[in-house]
């Protein structure tokens, strides 16, 4: 469940005799939070000690790309996606994925402090972005389902337009199953979304593919959804 408010859906599908365990991943206000989850999926179906040795395993290996980042200089990205009319933008600020990048020896431009009945983002306008967030050194723009953003002169005003690091989150889409790979093991993987985001940030560490980013190219295409 994405909400809350969703609890309430609860009893009807019980009333088809579905059983049901709710989780709120969504809601977790720190992204290890979101892997901890297995543990309870593991008990369940009775793969308890693979479930616990999973989770291991990612802390491990989280805890190692976040050392492996320390040691980089620090440097700043945004997070904002254009929600494809007016003048609003989504903008990450908060929580969980405001934690990864964090983690990822990264600070994070118009963050603001963690706030669990807040959602992870929220909506700027140009305006703003232009009076704070002109000086990032990298730029997440858009993820698999936004729109394209081509105002190029308005563009050229940020630094990380203008030293090409500016990236989209393909999430390695699958039609067949309409869904994104991102938002299904991603939540559960965030070792591998750090790994991403510490080769954004830091140029010395791009030393393999990306699992979910990839370089922006402001090009139309991706099966007729109008990304590339």
């Amino acid at each position: 469940m994405a909400d809350l408010t969703h609890t309430q859906q609860i009893e009807r599908v019980r009333t088809l005799g579905i059983p049901v365990v709710p989780t709120f991943i969504d809601a977790e206000p720190h992204y290890m939070g979101r892997v901890e989850w297995v543990e309870l999926v593991g008990l369940l179906v009775g793969r308890e000690q693979e479930a616990q040795n999973f989770v291991f395993d990612v802390e491990q290996e989280v805890a190692r790309l976040k050392e492996l980042a320390s040691a980089q200089p620090r440097r700043s990205l945004l997070w904002a996606w254009y929600e494809g009319s007016g003048d609003r933008w989504s903008v990450t600020q908060r929580n969980a994925d405001a934690a990864l990048i964090r983690d990822a020896n990264v600070e994070l431009v118009l963050g603001k402090e963690d706030d669990p009945r807040l959602d992870t983002f929220s909506r700027l306008s140009t305006e703003q972005l232009l009076e704070s967030a002109t000086d990032a050194d990298c730029w997440m723009i858009r993820d698999p389902l936004s729109t394209v953003y081509t105002r190029h002169d308005l563009l050229e005003r940020f630094k990380a337009y203008r030293e090409d690091c500016v990236f989209w989150q393909p999430g390695r889409r699958h039609p067949d199953a309409d869904s994104w790979e991102v938002w299904e093991m991603g939540h559960i993987r965030p070792d591998w979304l750090l790994s991403d985001l510490i080769k954004i940030a830091h140029p010395e560490l791009r030393d393999g593919d990306y699992r979910y980013f990839q370089p922006e190219t402001w090009e139309a295409g991706d099966g007729g959804t109008g990304h590339n």
